[in-house]
């Protein structure tokens, strides 16, 4: 299994911008072969929102990849982030 974090970061007071925009991001990408599921994580004190895709395969992920890093660009750019978003991919080592 395979995991792609993306990552906004310097939304203090902006979450409520972002966040649909990621969970329309999230019901789009259940469509897509190889998605096992998602988390959508948030630090409302920092202003930090962490969305975290599985797939089923390298190939898949890698598929998926456009999708995610213009959806996060967009929710970002909505929210006025003042920081970049990150979007990084692992390879799932050990799942209790």
């Amino acid at each position: 299994m395979f995991a792609r974090v993306s990552q906004i970061t310097g939304l203090p007071g902006k979450l409520e911008t972002a966040v649909p925009v990621l969970q329309e991001g999230l019901d789009l990408t259940q469509g897509l072969a190889g998605f096992e599921g998602a988390y959508l994580l948030v630090d409302r004190d920092k202003g930090k929102i962490m969305a975290v895709t599985f797939w089923n395969n390298q190939t898949d992920l890698k598929l998926s990849a456009p999708r995610a890093e213009s959806t996060v660009a967009d929710a970002a750019k909505r929210a006025g982030a003042e920081i970049d978003p990150q979007v990084e991919s692992y390879e799932v080592l050990l799942e209790i």
